[in-house]
């Protein structure tokens, strides 16, 4: 009767241990499941975390660099000012130009001139600055102008105000200019050149292109002690 006992045991002890064995397996396979939705969850917040620093990085790099353009804005527009305070305001040069070209209204091209009679002074290295007085035709309609503005290199701008068809109007004129084969002539294109009535908003593209003859100032001499 031990014996059997001890042999049914056994059998019992080896049908637990085969039962129970699938229950440890799914047991240890969840375990690592589990561990490995971890890691990943752990990988994908290192990812955001490196993301997330990266940008604060950029920000702060655009930030920076948007500084520095500004001081150098900054400091051209002083520097500028401070050409413009210190210079000798005696123009050096004085000019006579006409331009010919097309006024678009309303998407219709007519014929257009502009009269510029001025003179200018340097404010620095190849720095000048500009003023004229002028006239703008469209068609048969004429408007005086009082301009200023600046060259610089072989680029020129110019603004002024006045009255076309009884509206004020702003003219704003940006180009080129370059020397001729002919002594003191210089061409001129004005590429961006445009009307803008003041109250109506209305604005009018120009089409100019011509010369100026240029002619330096001489200075007159002083009388011989």
């Amino acid at each position: 009767m031990t014996k059997s006992y001890v042999k049914n045991f056994g059998m019992l002890a080896l049908l637990m241990a085969v039962a129970v064995a699938p229950a440890t397996l799914a047991f240890a396979q969840n375990n690592a499941d589990a561990d490995d939705a971890k890691d990943r969850k752990d990988a994908i917040k290192d990812l955001k975390d490196e993301f997330k620093q990266k940008k604060e990085t950029l920000r702060e790099e655009f930030k920076q660099r948007q500084e520095t353009l500004k001081e150098q804005i900054r400091e051209e527009i002083k520097t500028r000012k401070d050409l413009l305070r210190n210079s000798d305001r005696s123009a050096t040069l004085q000019f006579d130009g006409t331009t010919s070209g097309w006024a678009v209204i309303a998407g219709s091209a007519h014929p257009s001139s502009i009269v510029l009679s001025g003179d200018a002074y340097q404010i620095g290295g190849a720095n000048w600055k500009v003023k004229s007085n002028g006239t703008l035709t469209v068609a048969d309609r004429v408007v005086s102008l009082d301009l200023a503005g600046h060259a610089r290199s072989n680029l020129i701008v110019l603004q002024g105000t006045g009255t076309f068809d009884g509206e004020p109007i702003r003219v704003h004129l940006k180009g080129h200019f370059a020397p001729t084969g002919d002594e003191n002539v210089f061409a001129i294109a004005f590429t961006n050149a445009s009307v803008q009535y003041l109250e109506s908003g209305i604005r009018v593209q120009l089409m100019q292109v011509g010369s100026a003859i240029v002619t330096p100032v001489v200075a007159p001499t002083p009388p011989a002690r």
